[in-house]
Formats: structure tokens, sequence, C-alpha cells
């Protein structure tokens, strides 16, 4: 496969067997993205913007990819629906078997009705920073070049996060 992106995901899984759910996305990554180049550890959260008891579990993946950005994103869509994620078209944030995002894309900075990269909240949301900065200590954000370790704040810290000690096989 021709190498000339790379690209950071961010997984998570509320529903059903949450690691198995995490674990089947990877394996549907490397088939039809690309390589799995880091795969963090698991951390498990609660939910962010809106209330549940089921907790989340949190990955982040680097992976090397030919594909663009938008087809990137066609290919997670189609990866989130074969894995049963429900989108619920009334409320933004729900529970979901599994939940995969964009957070960067080579040094790319993109805004339109589809897409955003960088990610908008990533750096609001510890299980994105922790793991993200776990797998990658030297990344920078594009829009600013500052290390993304610097994101880490007082307010990140009053987010609940736990690292497990899961397995991920993919």
């Amino acid at each position: 496969m021709e190498i000339s992106n790379v690209v950071y995901f961010s997984l998570g899984s509320n529903l059903g067997n949450r690691l198995s759910n995490l674990e089947n996305a990877l394996v549907e990554i490397k088939k039809s993205i690309g390589d799995i180049a880091s795969c963090s550890s698991v951390y498990s959260t609660q939910a962010v913007g809106f209330e549940t008891d089921a907790d989340f579990l949190n990955i982040c993946a680097k992976c090397y990819t030919k594909h663009n950005p938008d087809e990137v994103l066609s290919k997670i869509g189609i990866i989130e629906n074969e894995l049963g994620r429900v989108r619920n078209k009334t409320e933004r944030y729900t529970s979901r078997t599994i939940d995969i995002d964009i957070i960067l894309f080579n040094d790319y900075q993109i805004k339109n009705e589809n897409l955003s990269i960088p990610h908008n909240e990533y750096q609001n949301r510890l299980f994105v920073l922790l793991p993200l900065i776990e797998i990658s200590p030297e990344l920078r954000d594009p829009r600013n070049n500052e290390l993304i370790s610097d994101c880490l704040s007082i307010q990140n810290l009053k987010q609940s996060i736990q690292k497990e000690n899961f397995v991920l096989s993919y």
C-alpha cells in the first residue's frame, strides 16, 4: 500500500461488548483505511455532553493511509454502521456501540460542513488527549504548532478517566 498520509483516530464505545467493539473497529480500519502504526492503552471515562450510566472505553490510534480525508471520513462512517452505530437525529451525543473520530490528518486544517481537522473539541477532552499523547508525545497542533501535551489543563483534569489493563488484539 502506498503510504502518504498519517491520520490519528479517537475511538470510543459504551454499548455492548465495549472492548470487542474497539477491537473490531481497529480490524476494519486496518482492512479499509490503512496500517495501524500504534494504538494507545484503553481508558475508561464517563460520558461527556450527555447523561448515561454506561461508561466509555476510549483509545487513540495512529494510522498510515493512502486515502484523503474525505475518503477516510466515508470509510469510518461505513465501519461505524457495520458495527451497529445508530445515529440519533435529534440528539448530538448519545450512547453508541462505536464512535470513530478523525482527530488529526497530516498537518491539515480543514473546516467544512462534513469535516473539521483538527477535530473541534479534542483539546477539551481528556479521553482524547491522554491516549493521543501516549502514542505520540511529540505531536503538535497544526493550527499553532504547540505541543498537544500543552493542552492539558485544570479544566481537562476535572474529567474522570482511568487507564485500564485491557490488552487489545486486532
